[in-house]
């Protein structure tokens, strides 16, 4: 579910944007699952200045291999800050359907007659 609402945000834009939707998508779930990370979190100077920490390293690094264009440190934040937003959203639909489930409803509900 998370990947299609990634895909549907990205689609607002260009081409070019639903790669790299796709791209900072796949890259969060392999920093949480293959790596086994707590979370997806990273860190900002409090005097301001590029966003950093091992998840912003690894996506730049990552970026890197594969785009024409390094993204900014402060692109990739945004982009992490997207997903967490996609992934609690996701969470919390979980939690509504295991709850309609337990009270007997059917999801979509059925039309009347």
């Amino acid at each position: 579910m998370v990947v299609c609402r990634a895909i549907r945000r990205a689609h607002h834009g260009s081409h070019d944007r639903v790669q790299k939707e796709w791209f900072y998508h796949r890259l969060c779930t392999i920093w949480l699952y293959d790596f086994n990370a707590p979370s997806l979190s990273f860190s900002r100077p409090t005097g301001g200045g590029p966003a950093f920490g091992p998840l912003i390293s690894f996506i730049l690094a990552a970026a890197e291999l594969v785009m024409a264009k390094r993204p900014t440190p402060d692109n990739v934040a945004d982009a992490v800050v997207r997903e967490r937003k996609e992934r609690e959203y996701a969470r919390q639909l979980s939690f509504f359907f295991a709850r309609e489930r337990q009270q007997g409803r059917r999801w979509p509900p059925s039309a009347p007659g």
